[in-house]
């Protein structure tokens, strides 16, 4: 009997964690949801789970660590990010976590011309749960946040994940200033508290590095971003089904000196021989060396070992 009511208890839980997860509604969140979330974030000892796999050294702000102010910009935020960004520059030195929404953002007309602006004053750290945060190596983040479950970094309903150690290769095959902390995915919540966290912890945990930063230059179109001769893309239904869009898009980055093209698919809407086929198509028409990064994986699947 008891064994029952224990698998019974297991069952409803794994199934509310997954509705608030994937879709959760406003109402069941004012009964326990967001408690319980802070409750839980607030008992994790985040300098005991994350490591630094990639430390180049953070850039030197004009003030110390201890005194950077921390803000963390949640998906259910309002959008209005320039606004955000705007509050960010009455500090003398910030550091801003983002996640999916924003990080998009920035590969946007309106968004990439804030991010110099960014790098003068404080860091820019992003939440890098699976391919669709692809386009931000190319946009120079000082810390990517790296949630891990069985070898992957995954998001919680996109099957897109990729794996650790591709993320690291990527970032020293382009030789990347960005710091990467790696931590279990269950100890990574969207929730201000803590996100502040953990990204403080980062800061404290990555060194300085040695030589001055170098000049901070952005080559970005929508969902790509172009670095150190190599170019990074995102591709969406929108692209997939629009290929002349994003040939049109790629030219605009320039690719007389690129080296390869990344490519990360949104599996939720093409799948596996589909992408397959569209990156030799790509290579075929730029003459450009190709690789997908990513795969049909997400938390669930992750966890359970299936794809």
């Amino acid at each position: 009997m008891w064994l029952k009511r224990i698998l019974l208890f297991s069952i409803v839980l794994a199934a509310y964690v997954h509705i608030m997860v994937n879709n959760p509604d406003d109402g069941i969140k004012a009964i326990g949801y967001k408690p319980m979330l802070d409750y839980y974030a607030s008992r994790i000892s985040y300098a005991e789970h994350i490591k630094i796999i990639y430390d180049p050294g953070l850039r030197k702000l004009s003030v110390p660590k201890e005194q950077i102010k921390i803000t963390a910009v949640l998906p259910e935020c309002d959008n209005d990010y320039e606004q955000i960004v705007g509050q960010l520059f009455e500090s003398k030195g910030f550091a801003i976590i983002q996640c999916s929404a924003m990080d998009n953002w920035h590969t946007t007309a309106k968004g990439k011309t804030y991010l110099d602006k960014m790098y003068q004053h404080g860091y820019r750290a992003v939440v890098f749960d699976g391919g669709h945060h692809l386009p931000t190596l190319g946009l120079g983040p000082d810390i990517i946040i790296v949630p891990q479950m069985a070898g992957y970094t995954v998001h919680s309903y996109m099957r897109d994940g990729m794996k650790v150690e591709k993320i690291h290769a990527i970032l020293k095959d382009i030789n990347s200033p960005a710091v990467i902390a790696v931590l279990p995915r269950w100890a990574l919540i969207k929730q201000e508290k803590a996100l502040v966290s953990i990204t403080k912890t980062v800061l404290n945990l990555a060194d300085y590095r040695a030589e001055p930063a170098g000049k901070f230059s952005i080559t970005a179109e929508n969902r790509m971003s172009k670095y150190n001769n190599h170019i990074f893309i995102y591709i969406n239904n929108q692209y997939y089904k629009n290929p002349s869009l994003l040939i049109k898009r790629i030219s605009r980055l320039g690719i007389n000196d690129v080296h390869k093209i990344y490519l990360a698919f949104d599996y939720q809407s093409i799948d596996k021989y589909q992408a397959l086929a569209f990156a030799d198509w790509l290579h075929e028409q730029l003459a450009i060396k190709v690789e997908t990064v990513n795969e049909p994986v997400n938390v669930f699947n992750a966890f359970w070992g299936g794809k």
